[in-house]
């Protein structure tokens, strides 16, 4: 089993490479503060504007991957409590479902079947929020669904 990065593991890896004493040093606060500046710009380019994340060294890209609904959708908390099958019409995306992907069948790298993306929480949240708010899906190839009945 591997044992997951987190930012402290790159802090430290930073900290070899740039010495306490060096121009390019800062301390893991400001760090911290600029990665989580870029990653929520990378996460607002990807969710508002449709654009994919092109990773260094040839990682692949993360984006938002919309597909038409298979079959039927049943609600499945109706379900538990009731016992009867109804159906979901998911009306806020007309039959779409969207989610993050990792893009990495086009790049060569070596064991890239053992790395698993996993967008946040408060991303994933943040997705269905602008779903079902706005009835809009932007997606890398800038298809956009608006409600009909909208002008």
């Amino acid at each position: 089993m591997f044992k997951r990065k987190t930012l402290r593991d790159a802090y430290k890896e930073y900290l070899q490479l740039h010495l306490p004493k060096t121009s390019n040093y800062v301390d893991y606060k400001i760090y911290k503060e600029v990665c989580t500046d870029f990653n929520q710009l990378v996460h607002d380019e990807i969710l508002n504007k449709g654009m994919g994340f092109k990773m260094p060294s040839g990682l692949g890209v993360i984006q938002i991957l919309k597909t038409k609904t298979k079959g039927d959708i049943y609600n499945y908390e109706y379900y538990k409590k009731h016992g009867k099958k109804v159906k979901e019409f998911n009306r806020h995306t007309f039959g779409y479902r969207c989610k993050y992907v990792w893009s990495k069948n086009d790049y060569p790298f070596a064991n890239k079947h053992i790395f698993k993306f996993v967008p946040t929480r408060t991303n994933k949240r943040t997705l269905a929020k602008l779903l079902k708010e706005t009835m809009l899906i932007v997606t890398s190839i800038q298809e956009r669904i608006k409600n009909p009945r909208q002008k």
